[in-house]
């Protein structure tokens, strides 16, 4: 054996022995794997034995020959290595990546899995992903599935391999999360009077019909601009406005919707057009949803027509 790779095994025992001692648990694997080189190793370490979700760092030839040279000591290594850990577990990113693992279990009982999924809307023709179960509504919309991890502020696609381990059809799934949207990601209804309010920007009347200019999302805001689709939700802007209504795709994250009164048919063109521009120049790529207006009717999402 290399006399090198034999150090290397060495201070990697010696570090894992030291993380042990502290209450972790800390796992060797060949560094190759990781793309780390020949000569290197990795330790991975879990905060608790049964974390799904384990920080990683290297051990090189360098790091032996930074001892041997006086640069550093193998406690003042171990010292540093034993606190990248730990910010890395009080970091945001491994506690929300925990709660993704442990979502991820649920994948294994049926009856949670179902509990746990929500609809959502998305663009077809921008954001491609054929391997997640998907419904279209039209030639650019789609409805997709997704299960909600609320305490890491996010949710997890579905795949159609998941399906079929767990044994559900794709069925069953979109009625299930066409039922359970509105329980566990409930729709919001809110003018631009309310969120220019709820802002600080008070105002004793209402400003130029901002009353019935409505922001359509959902209670987390996060990807809620299927909230629109949702049963009872279309019914309710009509009676808050009195009349029919058009959209506005204004996001992944919510709609706008506005009287059908304001619009002209005259103007459906410069509403496309304003559309376009605003999604070219102010909304951030990964948030597009779609050019057109759209109106609902008989429960249908349809392109508004000039």
């Amino acid at each position: 054996m290399d006399k090198m790779v034999k150090k290397v095994e060495e201070l990697a025992k010696k570090f894992a022995e030291r993380l042990a001692e502290e209450g972790y648990y800390p796992d060797i694997r060949p560094g190759y794997k990781l793309n780390m080189g020949p000569e290197a190793l990795a330790i991975t370490c879990k905060k608790n034995k049964d974390d799904r979700i384990a920080p990683t760092i290297s051990i090189t030839k360098d790091h032996v020959l930074a001892i041997e040279n006086g640069r550093t000591t193998e406690e003042d290594y171990f010292v540093e290595g034993i606190e990248i850990f730990r910010n890395a577990f009080e970091s945001e990113q491994y506690k929300n990546s925990s709660s993704v693992a442990r979502a991820i279990e649920k994948f294994e009982n049926r009856d949670d899995f179902l509990e746990g999924i929500a609809a959502f809307i998305y663009n077809h023709n921008v954001n491609k992903n054929p391997g997640f179960v998907h419904k279209k509504l039209n030639d650019e919309l789609s409805v997709m599935v997704r299960y909600l991890v609320p305490e890491a502020e996010g949710s997890i696609p579905i795949t159609k391999a998941q399906l079929e381990h767990i044994g559900v059809t794709e069925k069953e799934l979109f009625e299930t999360a066409i039922k359970n949207s509105p329980v566990i990601n409930p729709p919001r209804i809110v003018s631009m009077n309310d969120i220019l309010r709820q802002k600080g920007c008070w105002m004793p009347v209402d400003l130029r019909g901002l009353e019935k200019f409505l922001v359509i999302n959902t209670v987390n805001c996060e990807q809620g601009a299927v909230a629109i689709l949702y049963n009872g939700v279309a019914d309710a802007i009509r009676e808050r406005l009195g009349e029919d209504f058009f959209i506005i795709p204004s996001s992944l994250n919510e709609v706008i919707v506005l009287p059908i009164s304001m619009l002209e048919e005259r103007k459906v063109d410069d509403l496309k057009a304003m559309i376009m521009d605003v999604n070219k120049t102010v909304l951030p790529s990964t948030e597009y949803l779609s050019d057109r207006p759209y109106v609902i009717r008989d429960g249908r999402l349809e392109e508004l027509a000039g």
